[in-house]
């Protein structure tokens, strides 16, 4: 049986273009929705681009909220492109992966997701 390797946009993503965080509580703005079909999963990779002059916190929700299970707080240094926050992990079950800053509008979450089917 071949393997399949797709490459997609992020789900929450319009036109493939970057998810300005705009929540500052709960778990955040939804980045990507996991496939929930057997045999499938995504490989995610997601970048973040800090605007601010400062460095910002990110918190980034892999499928849930229990603290530290899923969430990753990453430093994103001032003025920052691109910065590797997710480095290609792959989820399924149609598990949801957030994100959230306190501060809106400064961090915006790039990415891609290639879909593997076994």
């Amino acid at each position: 049986m071949a393997t399949n390797f797709d490459k997609l946009k992020l789900s929450s993503s319009t036109s493939g273009r970057g998810i300005k965080l705009v929540t500052t509580s709960g778990t955040g703005d939804l980045i990507h929705t996991a496939v929930n079909v057997a045999g499938k999963n995504d490989l995610v990779v997601l970048y973040a681009t800090n605007v601010d002059t400062v460095a910002r916190d990110l918190v980034l929700y892999l499928g849930g909220t229990t603290s530290p299970d899923d969430l990753r707080t990453i430093t994103i240094p001032a003025l920052t492109v691109f910065e590797v926050v997710l480095p290609g992990l792959a989820f399924e079950s149609g598990v949801e992966i957030k994100a959230k800053c306190a501060t809106a509008n400064v961090i915006i979450i790039d990415g891609e997701v290639t879909r593997v089917t076994a």
